[in-house]
């Protein structure tokens, strides 16, 4: 069965970006070294992971990422 994380990493302009991943060590690197200039990452680079967690159900990580979605 797949697990999944939920991470957060901080930026280097003290930001900081949540996702969801299924290979967490490919992530990262894809966040610090692709050539993707749209994502939000790529100017704030480098990236440092601050927290992650895994879970084994994706749908379980997702409402731990937007638990206050449609409550307001």
């Amino acid at each position: 069965m797949k697990t999944y994380r939920v991470y957060i990493v901080q930026c280097n302009d003290w930001s900081y970006y949540t996702w969801v991943a299924n290979n967490l060590e490919t992530r990262l690197q894809e966040h610090n070294y692709s050539e993707n200039k749209n994502s939000y990452t790529y100017n704030r680079r480098p990236v440092h992971l601050v927290y992650q967690e895994e879970w084994w159900s994706i749908q379980d990580e997702i409402q731990i990422e937007k638990p206050n979605q449609g409550s307001i």
